[in-house]
């Protein structure tokens, strides 16, 4: 029942919604692991529902490049996808990029260096990971916890919030600690976590056309640490990747959309000139100058529900639950 509501959708955004694309509409589908691993948290994209989805985007959609939102708007009304990447995860390389390539799509991948340095995930990507992997209904580190967390394997979303309302509020250093904890006490090593891009493989992709972008160093939220460290987080990676790429880094995923207007405006005074933030909104492109731009989270697992995501259908219908 649920997939051919998806699909009535599909056919009403391709029949109907196609009108208002003489708007000034940018999508920005964001993704994180593109994969068929079967997991309860931090689900990733079915590697046949991306498919699915470039193919839509093929036929359907000019894809470009962030970079050249200004140029595109400047001369079209016609809508336009940018298709971007956060985190890192090296099935953007083994599992989407097979498909981007096939219909000859460009995309943007924005990159948490630390991953480059120790092949693994950034922490919140870890606290998945383990989630994923045991059996616990709870769990509890009372350094860093008032009460322990029920790990709802019926409801994931609330669970996902509640450890990243709790990671966000740790500084860097606190919050490799509490991972660490939590891999000691479930008893699993690196071997168990998330497989990451290589130094190589950025590279790679970014000579195969990949618009790439910074996603801070090791992944703070920049609203709960000290500007400085912020201004640090911002020009390691951005050096870091530079030097890997040959390219100018211009662009900035907030990690876990967090910022404000003084974070803002470090990331323009270190040289970022577009900025991505987290949260399920279609961008409407009245001024091309703009260069901060809401992002349409990617997780579904049909093509018709992520399509219907992509037009703002799924928010509206969680609107309309919700009431």
């Amino acid at each position: 029942m649920r997939s051919q509501f998806f699909r009535f959708l599909k056919f009403i955004s391709l029949n109907f919604w196609f009108q208002r694309q003489k708007e000034k509409r940018l999508y920005i589908l964001m993704f994180h692991q593109v994969s068929d691993e079967q997991k309860t948290f931090y689900r990733p994209t079915p590697v046949k529902v991306f498919r699915g989805i470039c193919q839509h985007l093929w036929r359907y959609h000019k894809v470009i490049h962030i970079s050249e939102v200004k140029a595109h708007f400047q001369k079209s009304n016609r809508s336009a996808v940018v298709i971007s990447f956060d985190d890192g995860h090296l099935d953007i390389a083994k599992n989407a990029f097979p498909a981007l390539s096939k219909y000859k799509l460009k995309f943007n991948i924005n990159i948490d260096t630390e991953i480059l340095e120790t092949g693994l995930p950034q922490d919140f990507v870890r606290v998945y990971d383990m989630l994923n992997q045991v059996d616990a209904t709870t769990y509890f580190d009372d350094e860093y916890m008032a009460t322990p967390i029920k790990i709802d394997r019926e409801n994931p979303a609330n669970t996902e919030n509640e450890f990243t309302a709790t990671l966000s509020k740790l500084n860097p250093l606190q919050r490799r600690k509490f991972v660490t904890n939590m891999a000691e006490h479930f008893g699993l090593d690196k071997t168990k976590f998330s497989k990451m891009l290589s130094k190589q493989d950025v590279k790679n992709l970014s000579s195969a056309g990949a618009e790439v972008g910074s996603h801070s160093h090791s992944h703070p939220i920049f609203t709960a640490i000290p500007e400085e460290l912020v201004e640090f987080e911002m020009l390691k990676s951005k050096n870091i990747l530079e030097e890997i790429t040959g390219a100018k880094v211009q662009i900035l995923a907030y990690p876990n959309g967090q910022f404000n207007s003084n974070i803002e405006n470090l990331a323009l005074k270190s040289g970022f000139n577009y900025l991505l933030k987290t949260e399920d909104k279609i961008n409407t492109i009245d001024n091309p100058e703009t260069d901060t731009f809401f992002r349409i989270n990617q997780y579904f697992s049909s093509t018709e529900e992520s399509i219907a995501s992509m037009y703002g259908f799924h928010s509206l219908v969680n609107s309309l639950r919700n009431r």
